[in-house]
Parts: structure tokens; C-alpha cells; sequence
């Protein structure tokens, strides 16, 4: 199956389509992001096997989101169908990826064992912006990049496409390889958008923090909202068929 190679400027058709794609059911979408990030901290907050019970069922969150988003009239099966008829190989590229980001950390860890030590605990964040830890945290984000390109689009197409793990896993990875430049000029537009976001909720800080704070919320919402809805718009100009016909003409 060969992966399109597509233009730089798809990318602001890209956005405009997963904008068009929120804009018809934002509360829907909305509220099944609080749902998914809900049952994930939920999860994460379990002693000792918090965490792995996390990223074992986020592909199927995944999944379940993305048949959300994209069937015009979403149903409990389409939403529990992950679970049902594709969790065995979900769980299976869960696990891939937990291996990916173990060995990434174990390579990592040959170099600066103190920062990987680092990021295990509580103030993980501020050990990636400490100014002596910019080498590793480069590091980390470029051994990290290829194992995200691999994950990106693989739970859709073992869900949707009864890909193995392995197959999966290679076309995701080739798709944003082959088409770095439309990627990258997706993520600057989008990040724009969002610092664009971001300075008028500072603005507004000026005449209430209640309302800056409200916004902010919203803005962080809508952002993962909007997030979801461009992955599918990509995968669905990466990997064509089978497409929703309303999601076609929309991307």
C-alpha cells in the first residue's frame, strides 16, 4: 500500500477540515475528551500499576474517540467496539510502545543516569527545563520522535485496517516520515494558533483572573478537541479507504 506524498500547504486545509469536523458536535467531542482524560488519571492515580493500566488501555481510548469523532451518528457500539472486537492487538501495540519508551530511556540512561533518575519523580517537568539538563532533554525528545512517528497512526490502522502491530507501526512511521514537511508546517500553524489563544487569555487576565482562568480551561479543551480531530483528518488523507463519505469531502 503505497503512502501519498502530499504538499506542504495541505496543511491548513488540514486544520480548516478538523475545525469543521468539531464544529458539528463540540459538546459531544468535548465531552468525551474530559471522559477520556478522567478515566486515564483515574487510572494513573492506582498504586503501582497505575500507570501501565494507563497506557495498556489508550490505544483503545484512542480508537474509541476517533469512531467519536469521525461517524456522523456515533453509537455505544461504535464507541465500545475497541474493546470488543480489536483488544487483543491494541494491547499488543500498547505494550510495543511501552517497550519503545523503555528502551529509549535505557539508552538515555547510558549517557545521564541522573536525569533519567530524574524524570521518574514528582518534578519531572522542571528537570527537562533545568538549563544543565538541555542536552539530555534534547536527547530524549530526539530518540523519542521516531517512536511517536511509528505510534501515531497505528491504533487506527489496526483498529481499521486489521493491520498487524508490526505493519501498523512501519506505514505510520513512513506516512509522517514521507510527509515531514506538510507535518511540520501543521504543527507551526497549530502552535500559532494556540500562543494566538494563549496572549488573549493573558490580555483578559488584565480584567479578571476568574474569566483567564475560565478561558484557559476552554482553550486547553478545545486544543486536545481540535488535536484528535486533525489525527483523523490526517490519517484519513494518509490511509484513504475505508473513509466516512462526509469526512472525505470535509478533508
Amino acid at each position: 500500500m503505497p503512502v501519498p506524498l502530499l504538499p506542504a500547504p495541505r496543511s491548513w486545509r488540514w486544520i480548516c477540515a478538523a475545525y469543521a469536523i468539531f464544529r458539528q458536535k463540540p459538546v459531544l467531542i468535548c465531552s468525551a475528551l474530559v471522559f477520556y482524560f478522567s478515566l486515564s488519571s483515574l487510572l494513573s492515580t492506582l498504586p503501582h500499576i497505575g500507570t501501565i493500566l494507563s497506557m495498556l488501555v489508550g490505544p483503545c481510548l484512542t480508537v474509541s474517540l476517533m469512531n467519536l469523532i469521525l461517524r456522523p451518528r456515533p453509537t455505544l457500539t461504535d464507541i465500545f467496539q475497541p474493546f470488543r472486537a480489536h483488544l487483543k492487538p491494541l494491547l499488543g501495540l500498547a505494550l510495543a510502545l511501552m517497550t519503545g519508551l523503555l528502551l529509549t530511556l535505557s539508552l538515555l540512561a547510558l549517557v545521564d543516569s541522573e536525569f533519567v533518575r530524574a524524570l521518574s519523580q514528582p518534578d519531572a517537568l522542571e528537570a527537562l527545563f533545568k538549563p544543565e539538563n538541555r542536552a539530555s532533554t534534547l536527547a530524549l525528545f530526539a530518540l523519542l520522535t521516531p517512536v511517536f512517528m511509528a505510534y501515531w497512526f497505528a491504533p487506527l490502522l489496526v483498529a481499521w485496517r486489521q493491520f498487524s502491530i508490526a505493519k501498523a507501526m512501519f506505514f505510520s512511521f513512513m506516512a509522517i516520515l514521507r510527509n515531514w514537511r506538510a507535518i511540520l508546517g501543521c504543527i507551526l500553524l497549530f502552535s500559532l494558533l494556540f500562543f494566538s489563544a494563549l496572549v488573549l487569555t493573558a490580555l483578559a487576565s488584565t480584567l479578571s483572573l476568574a474569566l483567564a482562568r475560565i478561558l484557559l480551561a476552554l482553550i486547553l479543551l478545545v486544543t486536545a478537541a481540535l488535536n484528535f480531530c486533525l489525527t483523523g483528518i490526517i490519517y484519513l488523507d494518509f490511509f484513504p479507504p475505508p473513509a466516512p463519505k462526509h469526512i472525505s469531502e470535509l478533508a
